[in-house]
């Protein structure tokens, strides 16, 4: 038995270590690699979301007393803005858009606070301003 080539319990304990190590690495690597590309998924439809719905309240007539100001806490956002010819907002699972209560700041000039929430965690919140372009 002298001359027979192989292998030695050390040196396969040795290649099981090197190559345990290596996989944990690219495991670690591939699961920090998922988690950011779920979190710049969750920002990029939140981003969309509140653009979507400026848009639409930029299309929705200027008043001086909207019915979004009588509300004490947000609204969700297709149930109280969103007139009849534009149809529902979407609401992709897990995610609430909301505006909050419009604040009058000059004449002729509203604050909108669009908030995106995603499972109840805040992802994007923005502020815009709707102007009364008929004055």
């Amino acid at each position: 038995m002298k001359g027979q080539k192989g292998l030695t319990l050390l040196e396969v304990v040795i290649a099981v270590a090197l190559f345990g190590i290596i996989a944990a690495g690219l495991f670690m690597a591939l699961n920090v690699s998922l988690k950011a590309t779920a979190t710049t998924d969750r920002l990029t439809t939140a981003e969309s979301l509140t653009r979507s719905a400026l848009e639409i309240i930029k299309q929705c007539d200027y008043t001086e007393d909207d019915p979004q100001t009588e509300a004490d806490e947000p609204q969700v956002f297709y149930q109280g803005v969103v007139n009849a010819n534009m149809g529902p907002f979407p609401d992709p699972d897990g995610y609430d858009v909301q505006v909050a209560p419009v604040v009058p700041i000059d004449d002729g000039m509203q604050k909108v606070t669009v908030e995106v929430k995603f499972e109840g965690e805040l992802v994007v919140s923005t502020d815009a301003y709707k102007v009364d372009r008929d004055e």
